[in-house]
């Protein structure tokens, strides 16, 4: 059932923070669903505080969100991406559930995707910057057959790459559960095939497509590209967003950056705050005036980086 999905997100004090209050203004402006914002709290491995602004937190209760802490056990400070996987554990087991980086704006009602019966299933939007270096196809293919083969899993007929930016699937556990499983053997006893490859910090990335093959998932391209393309956006900076997004996404940027409120909480995160003004705005639309369309990240941060305009 859509009112069961269960949606999250982690934030932490500073970037993610600001991420997690604009994700929440665009959740609440288009859903009427539970949001869980996951936090982490003090532990062996990250003994420094991590806990939300005053503000910040009452503003995220305001719009709506269940902030959860927890402590996390295997990655913390070492590893801050891994620390999504353990969120999962904040959610109650066997219930549809949709996780997504904070850096995502949600532009429309995510029961239209009907997850409630949808097997597990992450983001397709994603560039292959993993395995790393000069090997070529067939050296790529050699590494990841290595780790379905560790795995004790079906070699598929392609490689496919899926990104962490958005997960879903039926129970948050159980696919927590093999995500971390997978993770954790990657890092601790890497297969041959893996010798000189950097795992950091790609490996909650490269134990995804493990995890949903596990799961028998991961084959659902339609809906797929309905949340990708239509129900939400990865923008991953707003200088990006303004570089390249659709008009329907920056219209609805705008729109829950009206409220005064939300607009000076963000605004203490120095690259929104250069990005939420007109001027900042205009210049980036400057720089891209009449720029060909790339579908690969990478020119268009080149091109901000160059300029001064890539902050996260």
């Amino acid at each position: 059932m859509t009112k069961d999905l269960q949606v999250l997100i982690l934030a932490q004090p500073g970037r993610l923070e600001a991420e997690a209050l604009l994700f929440a203004a665009s959740f609440r402006a288009t859903n009427s669903l539970g949001l869980t914002v996951a936090v982490p709290r003090p532990s062996a491995i990250w003994p420094n505080n991590q806990e939300l602004s005053p503000e910040g937190h009452a503003a995220l209760v305001s719009l709506g969100a269940r902030i959860i802490r927890f402590a996390p056990q295997y990655f913390g400070r070492s590893y801050p991406n891994g620390n999504r996987i353990e969120a999962l554990f904040t959610l109650r087991p066997d219930q549809p559930f949709i996780a997504f980086d904070t850096d995502t704006l949600i532009l429309g009602d995510l029961g239209a995707a009907e997850l409630g019966s949808a097997a597990p299933g992450a983001s397709e939007r994603v560039e292959p910057t993993w395995p790393r270096g000069g090997q070529g196809r067939s050296g790529r293919k050699a590494v990841w057959r290595s780790l379905y083969h560790r795995f004790g899993l079906a070699e598929p007929s392609s490689f496919g790459y899926f990104c962490a930016s958005r997960v879903h699937g039926p129970c948050p556990h159980r696919f927590a559960t093999h995500w971390l499983s997978k993770a954790l053997a990657i890092r601790d006893s890497p297969p041959a095939a893996l010798t000189g490859q950097a795992l950091f910090p790609w490996l909650d990335q490269i134990a995804l497509p493990l995890t949903l093959a596990a799961l028998q998932g991961g084959q659902d391209a339609p809906r797929s590209k309905l949340l990708d393309d239509g129900l939400s956006y990865h923008y991953r900076s707003l200088a990006l967003a303004h570089a390249r997004a659709p008009s329907a996404a920056l219209t609805h940027l705008d729109q829950v950056t009206q409220d005064p409120i939300l607009a000076s909480l963000l605004a203490r995160y120095a690259p929104f705050r250069k990005m939420l003004t007109p001027t900042g705005v205009a210049h980036v639309r400057r720089l891209f005036k009449d720029y060909p369309h790339a579908d690969r990240e990478k020119p268009y941060r080149k091109r901000l980086k160059a300029a001064g305009l890539w902050d996260r």
